[in-house]
């Protein structure tokens, strides 16, 4: 039995080297063509470098002492003309830039002193023409106050015979026709006052009316109410002295 079973292992162990066996006989062949391929290579290589033939070359020292070696002509020094023009011509720009904007500067400051001085003339040219009619306004009224009959006229109530109390009454009349027909809604123009030159036919017919100073806003309301009222007819001996009537309106 012992004999058997070791037979039995020997058979067994004959076949698990077997393909080692051919496994390591391959790698030594391949082993062995690698060497003489490499072999032939070194030969063939032989005197080259990196695979190509040296060549030899005789050179004659004596002719070599002959030829002078060229001396290289001098490198010119960079000069700094190219990176400094581009700096001047910017220099000038920045300098004609800042020229142009002065100049703009100042052509804006003059128009400003020019438009604040015509601003200036147009407020005392007004201011003027406010105190001009305001002049005319006081002098009207002085003439009302005084009872000094109105001189356009022509004639004064003196030779007519006409009474500063005449006059006073039919101005008064022709004042309060006109309140009757002018609006005050919340009493709006209180305080305020027109002077309203009016002309009259001798019975009564208004054929103009216009402000000769006063209130604005006022003054359009009393016009318009002045056209819509129906002016007393004057008597005969006064109508001379009221056909063109001076009337300083104040709303009640």
């Amino acid at each position: 039995m012992l004999a058997m079973s070791d037979k039995l292992n020997l058979k067994t162990k004959l076949k698990l080297s077997l393909p080692m066996i051919i496994s390591i006989t391959l790698h030594g062949l391949l082993i062995i063509l690698l060497g003489y391929k490499l072999m032939q290579d070194s030969e063939l290589n032989y005197g080259d470098i990196n695979g190509q033939s040296i060549d030899a070359i005789m050179i004659d020292t004596s002719a070599m002492k002959g030829i002078q070696p060229t001396e290289e002509p001098p490198k010119e020094q960079p000069t700094e003309q190219p990176i400094q023009q581009p700096l001047k011509d910017l220099e000038e720009d920045l300098t004609k830039i800042t020229e142009i904007q002065k100049q703009e500067e100042a052509k804006k400051e003059l128009q400003r002193q020019e438009e604040a001085k015509k601003k200036e003339e147009a407020k005392k040219a007004k201011k003027a023409e406010e105190l001009k009619k305001q002049k005319q306004v006081d002098k009207i009224l002085g003439g009302l106050t005084s009872g000094t009959p109105n001189t356009s006229s022509g004639s004064s109530a003196s030779r007519k015979g006409v009474s500063n109390g005449e006059l006073g009454k039919y101005n008064t009349l022709v004042k309060n026709a006109i309140s009757n027909k002018f609006s005050n809604p919340n009493k709006l123009y209180s305080g305020r006052h027109c002077v309203l030159e009016i002309q009259i036919a001798s019975d009564g017919f208004l054929i103009d009316v216009k402000s000769k100073g006063g209130d604005e806003a006022l003054c359009r309301e009393a016009i318009s109410a002045t056209k819509a009222t129906v002016i007393p007819k004057p008597s005969s001996s006064i109508y001379d002295e009221v056909k063109t009537m001076i009337i300083d309106f104040q709303p009640k």
